[in-house]
């Protein structure tokens, strides 16, 4: 499937905001005919970009689904080529998985985008998100617990010690790599779609969902897995 110029740019930027450049082995996972545009589209970006891109493209399997029972288990020759390269784009959605701790663990990053193309191109990352979350990531490495509360209705204490703490980017492009940390032992309260309004650390002290302090809800700070901001790269 062809991608629009647009779309190219889109991933272009996100890779280089991921530091994607000449030398950089680049392999985008995906399966069957599911987003080939996405994959297209990254794979003309890392063209421009000169890295050494290749897809890998397995075959859905019949009763797959996000995360932990994605399409990749068994795989082990495509796990091999995955764990191979510096970077991989995930387009089949390996999140929470044992297959992506296990790739990550060997070496590559990982840039989960499942998002519709549309969507992308409204929520493109911008580099001061990892600024505003780096500092959110660093109240929660010190925290037992964490209680979240709005004005909508969420009321919801974490507490640390079961799940390695994810940092998330407010953007439906965000760069994964498996990097433990604490953990989150289990959740209390109820929970709505509105954003929360303030977050408490048992541990350290009571602070504002501020740009400087904190990021978008949407990526939960208790995802399996600590992610690396896709404006650096390392």
């Amino acid at each position: 499937m062809a991608a629009d110029a647009e779309t190219v740019a889109l991933f272009r930027k996100e890779l280089e905001l991921c530091d994607v450049g000449p030398g950089t082995s680049l392999a985008v996972l995906s399966e069957d005919d599911v987003r080939a545009e996405h994959a297209t589209a990254c794979l003309a970006a890392a063209a421009e970009l000169e890295a050494d891109a290749f897809q890998v493209n397995i075959r859905k399997k019949p009763g797959s689904f996000f995360g932990p029972g994605n399409s990749l288990q068994g795989n082990e020759p495509a796990k091999a080529a995955l764990k191979s390269v510096d970077m991989v784009v995930d387009l089949v959605g390996l999140l929470w998985s044992k297959e992506q701790t296990e790739i990550t663990d060997a070496g590559p990053r990982m840039l989960l985008i499942i998002e519709p193309i549309d969507v992308l191109k409204r929520m493109v990352s911008n580099p001061g998100d990892r600024r505003r979350i780096e500092a959110a990531s660093a109240r929660l490495a010190k925290a037992k617990e964490m209680r979240i509360t709005s004005p909508g209705g969420t009321d919801v204490t974490y507490r640390f010690g079961g799940y390695r703490i994810g940092e998330g980017y407010p953007s439906a492009l965000t760069a994964a790599v498996a990097t433990p940390t604490s953990r989150a032992a289990g959740t209390t309260g109820r929970a709505c779609s509105s954003t929360p309004r303030r977050w408490r650390t048992a541990s350290t002290e009571r602070w504002s969902s501020t740009p400087e302090t904190s990021c978008c809800c949407r990526r939960c700070a208790t995802s399996p897995t600590r992610s690396r901001s896709p404006s650096k790269a390392a």
